[in-house]
């Protein structure tokens, strides 16, 4: 199964990863500008779908804690590819990142960073030499989705 994964950004950086199966096909980030954020993430989404031809995706579910401006942003980000992933057909669902963590990577014990770890577990499991906290939230999400399947 071909997965589109997102972590949908607050301001500049959406992290997206395809994945076939557990194999990681690609990622990326796109990096949004100040004009126009949402028809950019819109264009983004939409040429990931046409070369990639996924079955579903799937993101970040925009709820929770935290700063209230960051929250909003992240929400009407989050709105704007499922309105373009809905234009395009593509079925999706979201997910709450710290239950992925837990079903992929484990629980935290006190003290340890969750970017940083699923950054280090992201690099270890596909041998890579860099990838970024957004980028690998992204590869994070596609992998709970598969294990909860």
């Amino acid at each position: 199964m071909k997965i589109l994964a997102f972590d949908p950004c607050s301001t500049k950086n959406l992290g997206w990863a395809v994945l076939n199966n557990e194999d990681l096909v690609i990622y990326g980030t796109e990096e949004m500008t100040d004009e126009a954020p949402i028809i950019q993430l819109h264009q983004a989404v939409q040429a990931l779908v046409i070369t990639h031809n996924p079955a579903i995706a799937v993101m970040e579910r925009s709820i929770g804690a935290g700063f209230a401006p960051v929250r909003e942003k992240i929400s009407e980000n989050t709105g704007a590819i499922k309105l373009s992933l809905s234009l395009s057909g593509v079925p999706f669902e979201s997910l709450n990142t710290k239950h992925c963590f837990n079903v992929v990577i484990g629980k935290l014990t006190k003290g340890e960073d969750k970017k940083k770890k699923t950054i280090e577990y992201i690099k270890n499991k596909y041998k890579l030499k860099y990838i970024n906290e957004h980028e690998a939230d992204a590869v994070l999400m596609a992998l709970a989705f598969l294990e909860e399947l």
